[in-house]
């Protein structure tokens, strides 16, 4: 596999010309903001999933999987019991975003280095993705 330093603009260009791997990802951000949302303000209020759970009237189990990033079960009407627990108001806003962008970072940022295998053809992708985990605001 060859390194490259530019590896946003293989994305970009991955992601430009996939929309179904675009729509993937944006999926994955939007999951991905709400569980960590949800994760800092309950931490920031010194609330354990289970207290607000209670707040919330409902189980810390649900607690738990609003906190995964990779549930997808939510709905608008838990999301806002909980937002209302933390003492919080849900907002909900559409608009038009660049079509291969994903949505826009949340205040704590991942680094990570991407290795492309550039043998592939374009309809096989290769990409091995190396986290240094989360950092301060």
């Amino acid at each position: 596999m060859t390194k490259t330093k530019n590896y946003g603009d293989k994305i970009r260009h991955r992601l430009a010309n996939d929309p179904e791997l675009a729509a993937k990802v944006d999926d994955a951000a939007l999951n991905m903001r709400i569980a960590e949302e949800i994760f800092r303000i309950r931490n920031e209020r010194g609330l354990s999933q289970k207290n607000l759970a209670e707040l919330a009237k409902t189980h810390q189990s649900v607690i738990a999987r609003l906190e995964d990033a990779n549930y997808q079960g939510y709905s608008v009407k838990t999301l806002a019991r909980v937002a209302r627990a933390l003492g919080c108001k849900l907002f909900v806003e559409f608009y038009d975003a660049p079509k291969y962008l994903p949505l826009p970072p949340v205040q704590h940022s991942m680094h990570f280095n991407y290795e492309f295998d550039d043998t592939l053809s374009d309809d096989q992708t290769a990409v091995e993705i190396h986290g240094t985990g989360i950092l301060a605001k």
